[in-house]
């Protein structure tokens, strides 16, 4: 009778044991799943798998978050999954699939979601598949990630650069314009007003001529100075 009482009690404390060491298992297993989720909420994160065979799939709560989906009502049909999709994005989301399951390679690609049935969002789905000894792929697992700022600071970036090179070429039509009208046509009138006093300069200088000459040459300074300003005028541009 003592000797059972000690097997008992042995046993009894190894129950004890055993049970004390598998709910802190359990403990940190929850833990760690909520500190998951909450690193998938913060990183606008989620992360699902999928069953070919059976068209069905299983999501995290980052991804409910994503689609703005009850998680009570668990991962959507295949079919009803697809209508979360932006309609323009689905031909390819198929097509894509489809090469996984050909191919059986890993890939990543950005997909819209339709705004009138889930958040307006653009998102970075990965998809890769794991596959039996023998290849064939038994199950696609995924992240999907929300880029939508990152997809907006790009169009404004494109937006800058455009705008940037309209700037370009209107600051390039200016100076071509101040080139021909100002540059082009002081030169001009300076290369005429030599002309003429290396003609004049062959003749006899009289008075007259002697004044005309001069007011050539004072006319031609000044057409000098223009051109000047304005070869500097471009420089500062």
């Amino acid at each position: 009778m003592f000797d059972g009482e000690i097997k008992y009690i042995v046993a009894s404390r190894r129950y004890l044991v055993d049970i004390t060491e598998r709910k802190l298992t359990e403990e940190k297993l929850r833990r760690s799943r909520a500190a998951l989720a909450d690193a998938e909420t913060k990183a606008q994160l989620g992360s699902w798998d999928f069953d070919p065979a059976t068209q069905r799939g299983d999501w995290s709560r980052g991804m409910f978050t994503l689609f703005g989906r009850d998680p009570a009502l668990g991962p959507p049909p295949l079919p009803e999954f697809m209508e979360l999709i932006h309609p323009h994005d689905r031909p390819r989301l198929v097509a894509d699939q489809t090469r996984l399951l050909e191919n059986g390679e890993s890939f990543s690609a950005d997909y819209r979601t339709d705004p009138e049935r889930a958040p307006s969002a653009v998102l970075n789905a990965g998809f890769h598949p794991l596959k039996d000894q023998d290849g064939k792929i038994v199950r696609i697992v995924g992240t999907a990630l929300d880029v939508t700022g990152r997809k907006q600071a790009e169009e404004q970036l494109r937006g800058l650069a455009a705008r940037l090179q309209s700037i370009r070429e209107e600051e390039r039509t200016n100076v071509a314009r101040e080139i021909h009208d100002v540059l082009v046509q002081e030169l001009t009138r300076l290369k005429i007003d030599l002309a003429w006093a290396t003609k004049r300069l062959a003749l006899p200088v009289d008075e007259p001529m002697r004044r005309a000459l001069a007011e050539k040459l004072c006319a031609s300074t000044a057409a000098t100075d223009t051109a000047i300003r304005t070869v500097q005028k471009i420089a500062r541009q």
